[in-house]
């Protein structure tokens, strides 16, 4: 039992470390700010329309490209209008 504790504790210090600590040095397109942790997982799934989302981080950010974060994996979505 004691040893689900250790690894309890070791996989919330890496996580911890991976969000405090600098992830890279690539410059990404602009984005909603992110919190530690969960990223913008909020954000992206609080509307229920994720196109509609991307239209407006496009607006408010003023590129056709913005940048999101989902747990550690960033993601870039293209969105432009014909």
């Amino acid at each position: 039992m004691t040893y689900a504790y250790y690894i309890a504790a070791a996989c919330l210090a890496f996580v911890a470390y991976r969000s405090f600590t600098k992830k890279s040095d690539l410059k990404l397109p602009p984005g909603p700010p992110k919190l530690p942790i969960i990223g913008n997982f909020f954000d992206a799934v609080k509307d229920t329309n994720p196109p509609e989302t991307y239209a407006r981080w496009g607006k408010e950010y003023n590129s056709d490209i913005v940048s999101f974060e989902v747990s550690y994996l960033n993601i870039s979505h293209y969105h432009t209008t014909i």
